[in-house]
């Protein structure tokens, strides 16, 4: 079956037979049928635009959810990868450091224990006359004792 327009609405004629219905009610009636048709084509033309406008809209949005998830799973691994960085960094710097100090630690020890072992040797005291040892500062190697022998 095929679509009607207005215009074929308006545009039938009817054959007139004995006690047939009023030709003009009838006019009036199709009349108004085509009006109510060309205003229900007209919105269902609006609707149709309406249709593709929001069908196209729905697909750009649908593109910028996948675009931000995928921005934030980015930002989710480099965070994560930030982080593991920033642990091994912290781990070697505590390890570093912790070296540094052990080595420190041994170089006092073995000064103290060689100054000690010197002095008893030679019968030289390793106290300065305040009877109190004394440091200095060697570069990154760190404090060391000096031995002074008192005068007799």
């Amino acid at each position: 079956m095929s679509e009607l327009s207005p215009l074929d609405i308006l545009g039938k004629k009817f054959a007139v037979k004995f006690r047939g219905y009023p030709a003009n009610e009838v006019h009036e009636y199709l009349t108004e049928i085509a009006g109510s048709m060309e205003a229900l084509m007209r919105e269902r033309g609006e609707l149709r635009q309406q249709v593709h406008r929001l069908t196209s809209e729905l697909a750009s949005f649908r593109d910028r959810e996948a675009a931000l998830h995928e921005a934030l799973v980015a930002a989710q691994r480099t965070a994560e990868t930030t982080m593991e960085t920033a642990r091994r960094h912290a781990a070697l710097a505590a390890t570093t450091s912790l070296r540094a100090h052990t080595r420190r630690i041994n170089t006092i020890r073995w000064r103290s224990t060689t100054s000690t072992r010197f002095s008893l040797a030679t019968g030289t005291s390793s106290m300065a006359t305040s009877g109190t040892p004394t440091t200095t500062m060697m570069g990154d190697s760190g404090p060391a004792w000096t031995a002074r022998t008192a005068v007799a």
